[in-house]
């Protein structure tokens, strides 16, 4: 085998090995995040059902409203009630939808 050849098998599996480092970070740090996310938003939803489950509807909007009036809170919330019906989006980007439906 000449020096070059072995160079290159140094190279390769150095960067063969690079890449499953960085996929493996990848995915445990993707991972943690989204189970910090999906854990922030059960307990937010928990929170909200017990809302309703006390006082219904005007529990769960101050709820939403205090919600809301929080600098440091990330989530949007959305309270549409029809025809007896609501739904709750804890979702920026469906509430942007939600509020256009309403119009």
């Amino acid at each position: 085998m000449t020096s070059f050849r072995l160079a290159l098998l140094y190279a390769l599996l150095f960067h063969a090995s690079a890449v499953v480092v960085f996929a493996v970070i990848y995915w445990a740090a993707t991972s943690a995040i989204s189970d910090q996310l999906d854990g922030g938003l059960d307990a937010e939803g928990a929170a909200l059902e017990e809302h309703y489950n006390s006082g219904c509807i005007d529990a769960l909007s101050s709820a939403i409203t205090e919600g809301i009036s929080q600098p440091v809170h990330s989530l949007g919330y959305l309270l549409k009630i029809r025809q007896g019906k609501y739904w709750l989006a804890t979702s920026p980007t469906l509430c942007r939808c939600a509020s256009e439906d309403l119009k």
